[in-house]
This record gives structure tokens, sequence and C-alpha cells, in this order.
């Protein structure tokens, strides 16, 4: 929940993410689930989705970026399933996933950040932990 919590401050809509993940869905044959590079393959592409809109919001003025910010709060208060769907599809990810994805939002959002949450390990590491858990994974780097 901390990551809708993040996506919601940063203004980010429920359908970008929501897109994602279900596009991912799609290339999975009925019956499979998504393996490990599947998993962090959705967290680097939601990281760098993530990461062009904050620098799209950035070229707004202070007003319209509050804006996009309560719009975002409004419609998950109106319409909660698609948050609801989000957050089933984050369930998805390992915890590690999740710890890394939640660092990589903050960076985009300080304000929203616990201050006591220790830094995350990189993406590679996570790679190299699930791959001598899974047995196989290559490992895609995201630069800062």
């Amino acid at each position: 929940e901390h990551v809708l919590n993040l996506l919601m401050g940063l203004g980010m809509p429920p359908t970008q993410p929501l897109a994602l993940f279900e596009r991912m869905l799609c290339t999975v044959r009925p019956g499979a689930t998504l393996t490990p590079q599947d998993t962090e393959n959705l967290v680097i592409m939601l990281v760098k989705h993530v990461h062009q809109f904050v620098q799209l919001q950035s070229q707004l003025s202070a007003t319209h970026q509050q804006i996009l910010r309560l719009a975002a709060k409004s419609k998950h208060a109106e319409n909660p399933e698609y948050w609801n769907r989000l957050l089933s599809h984050l369930r998805l990810l390992s915890s590690q996933q999740l710890v890394y994805l939640t660092h990589q939002l903050a960076r985009f959002s300080p304000s929203l950040a616990s201050v006591a949450e220790p830094a995350p390990p990189a993406l590679s590491t996570l790679a190299s932990a699930s791959r001598a858990s899974s047995g196989n994974s290559s490992i895609l780097q995201l630069s800062d």
C-alpha cells in the first residue's frame, strides 16, 4: 500500500501503472505465472514511467501540480477499483522488488518518504539474489 500512496502522492493516475502490469500479464500464457525476470522488468518499466511522469510534471506550475495530485486522490475516492486492481498486481512482486520500488518512488517525492527507512539494495543485487534462488535471471541495471 505504500507504493500506492507514493503513486497517489505524485499525482499519477492508477491507469498508467495498471496498464503496464496488464500488458505484461497479457503476454503470459494462460495458467502460467510471471517469472522473476518478468516482474523485474515490470519494476524497471514502472520506475522509468514514473520518472517520465515526474519530468513532465516538473514543467507544470505548482498550482497545476497540486491539482494533478488532488485529481489522483479524488479518482481513488470515486473509483477505488483501479487502485484495488493495481494493489493486487503489486502483490505479484517479491518483497525485495517492492522495497526497491518504494525507495525509487520515494526519490521522486522526498516529502512522502519515511525518514527512518534504510537505503534499498541496487536492483542488480536483487536480481543476483533472485538468480541465486531461482537458478536463472538476467540482470538489468537501472542507472541513477
